[in-house]
């Protein structure tokens, strides 16, 4: 069955969230402020070339205030801020807006404001522009999430989410290590439609971009890192993890290590409020 009405399309939304949040419930490592103890990770590539940040900037005017939601270390916000008047940041982990802040005095970045909170909660003021990266995976109500982040908007909505799978060069891996398929997330098709559901035709421009996922330094860094996120349950498990990345990382175009044949592409989804 097509679902087209809004609340399908939101429990549609959900279902894929929960799947993939129940597989993640029982690893270790996921307890108190998990992004904030990835936010160095995150800080360090604000400089790496990302052509989504491209699409975002070709829309933004010296004139304008730009609210970021969910900006983590500022690897949107910090190149953002050159290119406003003022640009609020919103982000509910600690880590990442601590992070962030250092980002922006390291480089005399003068013009962010940091609000910490969630979303759904936490009272925000309007901008000319909402910015929202990478951020939707990890909510189960998409719906009013979406409906605040075009009410906080004057001009202009931006949502960036990915159309492959994070990490999918890793499921097999992850099937290898956990003894099961890892659920997939919710993505590009879901959020469009769903914002078809809300009656918001959004454009679309799709290109070659970033997954912080499955973007590695080294192939130790990688190891630590999936290790951590898939948390093995035995040794033999374990093992399975370095010949893998052995055998499929390849040096990808900005130097770091990627899964050789994974696609990476990413969608800028944006709408007008005029």
């Amino acid at each position: 069955m097509i679902q087209t009405t809004e609340n399908e399309l939101a429990d549609r939304w959900r279902s894929l969230y929960e799947a993939r949040a129940a597989q993640q419930a029982g690893l270790r490592g996921r307890e108190g402020d998990f992004w904030g103890g990835r936010a160095e990770v995150f800080a360090k590539r604000i400089d790496s070339p990302d052509a989504t940040l491209a699409v975002v900037l070709e829309r933004l005017r010296l004139s304008d205030t730009l609210l970021d939601v969910g900006a983590g270390a500022g690897r949107y916000a910090i190149p953002a801020a050159s290119h406003v008047k003022e640009l609020v940041a919103l982000e509910p982990s600690q880590g990442m807006g601590q992070a962030l802040l250092r980002e922006a005095e390291r480089r005399g970045v003068p013009n962010i404001r940091l609000i910490q909170g969630d979303w759904l909660s936490t009272e925000t003021p309007m901008a000319d522009v909402v910015l929202c990266a990478h951020v939707l995976y990890f909510t189960p109500d998409a719906a009013p999430f979406l409906r605040k982040l075009d009410a906080h908007a004057r001009r202009e909505c931006i949502v960036v989410i990915r159309v492959d799978q994070g990490g999918a060069g890793l499921m097999p891996l992850y099937e290898q290590v956990r003894g099961e398929p890892q659920a997939p997330e919710p993505a590009f098709i879901e959020l469009y439609n769903l914002l078809y559901g809300l009656g918001i035709v959004a454009e679309v421009r799709i290109v070659e971009g970033r997954h912080s996922s499955s973007e590695f330094e080294s192939i130790d860094q990688a190891e630590a890192s999936v290790t951590q996120a898939m948390a093995p349950a035995s040794e033999e498990a374990r093992a399975k993890i370095r010949p893998y990345l052995e055998a499929n990382l390849v040096t990808g175009p900005d130097g770091l290590l990627v899964i050789k044949g994974a696609q990476r592409r990413v969608a800028v989804l944006s709408w007008r409020k005029d």
